[in-house]
């Protein structure tokens, strides 16, 4: 499969995506976290063509090859997935997004929901965090919620961070993880570097416009207004997204199955993702009126 695809958009940007898995596959759309990029699937290509999934992986601009579009909200990464999914010839797909893609894959079942067979939130960021929460952040996090409305201190801030992720790898930069994270971190490091490389190559403007959308302005739709069964995985020990405001923002979905995983943090085992993906293609076949796969 393709591991870098681009296609114009009409305003004149780029967007680019990979793909990963069958061909003929069912059709995921697979929305990376913050930072992230279009490899995140790469190293899953055998277990995809098993499994009968075609992955395709959308990169929100300014990561990778896409070109930025600053002072983007969430709701308008929708029009670009939808030109990928065109582009791609898909009708319709699970979208699944994961950390900062999770309110992405959300803004998919409000904007588009004709194409969309069902959500995943896989430790889905949240709009707005209470104090004793802020407080539960990791330390990089906690500054960049600080500075969230502020795209120049954003962007002071994330400069050195992107240059020690680059140099030093993603543990670096997140010392105060959970140690169950951390561990993971530091033992996915060989496979991550390429993607996280892939991603932030060109600068920081991917991450500064993300976070100014996640958490510094409306994501541009209503929770309510989430027309897909969603299903959203949690760990109870995350650092990174708090379960409590994961909690109380699926709680506003209209049809959400919330899991919580009390052991996890935000880095669940391979096990946890792949029944994480068991239930929302059953949540989409089911949607469908399709038997189980």
């Amino acid at each position: 499969m393709s591991h870098l695809s681009t296609c114009t958009l009409p305003d004149g940007r780029t967007v680019a995506w990979a793909e990963f898995g069958a061909l003929d596959g069912l059709p995921v759309i697979q929305l990376h976290g913050t930072p992230g990029g279009r490899l995140v699937g790469a190293t899953e290509e055998e277990r995809l063509v098993r499994q009968g999934l075609r992955l395709i992986t959308p990169e929100r601009p300014g990561y990778g090859a896409s070109d930025p579009r600053p002072g983007r909200t969430v709701v308008d990464d929708a029009d670009d997935v939808v030109a990928v999914m065109d582009a791609c010839q898909v009708d319709r797909a699970v979208v699944i997004g994961g950390s900062g893609g999770g309110p992405h894959a959300l803004a998919m079942g409000a904007a588009a929901p004709d194409r969309v067979l069902a959500v995943g939130v896989l430790v889905g960021a949240t709009p707005s965090l209470l104090p004793d929460e802020v407080e539960l952040l990791v330390g990089v996090n906690r500054q960049v919620h600080e500075h969230r409305t502020d795209p120049a201190a954003l962007r002071q801030l994330l400069g050195p961070v992107r240059e020690a992720i680059l140099r030093d790898g993603l543990a670096s930069v997140v010392p105060d993880a959970a140690e169950a994270d951390r561990e993971k971190i530091i033992a996915r490091a060989a496979e991550s570097e390429r993607a996280v490389r892939s991603a932030l190559d060109r600068g920081v403007e991917g991450m500064v416009d993300d976070y100014v959308a996640l958490w510094g302005k409306p994501w541009g739709f209503e929770l309510s207004s989430v027309a897909a069964p969603v299903v959203w995985a949690h760990g109870l020990q995350d650092h990174f997204v708090p379960h409590a405001a994961a909690a109380r923002t699926a709680a506003h979905l209209p049809d959400c199955r919330f899991v919580t995983w009390s052991d996890a943090g935000h880095i669940p085992s391979p096990e946890l993702v792949g029944e994480f993906r068991v239930a929302v293609l059953g949540a989409a076949l089911a949607g469908a009126g399709l038997p189980p796969r």
